[in-house]
């Protein structure tokens, strides 16, 4: 089958922030006539990220702030930005960086393979005004994790989600189907409007052991970065 990617505009490096823009697909062509082989894109939109290794030196922190365009202001929902992870990482935490609580929430997340439909939500959502979510190996010693600030703090982020897909039993190999998905969220579809022209949204990712996550994420609450 033929698989294609967005029209980019955009791609280089300027030190240590590598930055993309692109012109979206749609993610499901055939609710407007196309196919896997018919794309279609949004013409009047751009899409794209300007990713910075070592935030503030912090080493395993990365900056994340998308970028969006728009024609005309628009209610929606954005993705800033989605994830998947190999299955391996199967234990899930939340941590609100104002009262340094680390929380596992593994036991609570639903089997995401019954949404897949699309009838229900299936993931794990969470709110916290500094903070974020972490996903982890069985040790907690391989994990990733996605600090932002809350909406209501001048930050960009309206809530937090994790989903576990394993639904296919191939395991957590490279080329697994099976995997654990993330996402940082801006907007709820109607309570937001999001402006038209550019606007940029931030969150921060962190890789290292969960507990070294859970410091950065200290390191940047008290930076006061959102």
């Amino acid at each position: 089958s033929i698989r294609h990617g967005s029209p980019v505009l955009q791609f280089k490096n300027q030190g240590t922030t590598q930055i993309t823009r692109a012109v979206p697909l749609d993610w499901d062509p055939s609710l407007h006539g196309g196919d896997q082989d018919h794309p279609l894109i949004w013409e009047s939109m751009v899409l794209g990220k300007d990713l910075t290794l070592n935030f503030n030196n912090l080493g395993s922190v990365a900056k994340y702030t998308t970028h969006l365009v728009l024609p005309a202001a628009s209610h929606g929902t954005l993705a800033m930005p989605a994830g998947y992870l190999l299955s391996s990482f199967n234990r899930y935490w939340t941590y609100d960086a104002r009262s340094k609580t680390l929380a596992e929430v593994s036991a609570a997340m639903p089997d995401g393979c019954l949404s897949l439909n699309g009838s229900s939500f299936g993931g794990y959502s969470f709110f916290v005004n500094a903070g974020g979510i972490i996903m982890s190996d069985a040790a907690g010693v391989n994990a990733m994790g996605v600090y932002g600030v809350g909406v209501n703090q001048g930050g960009s982020v309206s809530y937090f989600a994790m989903w576990k897909f394993f639904c296919w039993g191939d395991g957590p190999s490279e080329s697994a189907s099976d995997n654990t998905a993330w996402s940082a969220v801006y907007g709820n579809g109607a309570d937001v409007l999001f402006p038209v022209g550019e606007s940029t949204y931030n969150v921060y990712l962190i890789s290292d052991s969960v507990q070294n996550v859970a410091t950065r994420m200290d390191d940047l609450f008290h930076l006061g970065a959102r």
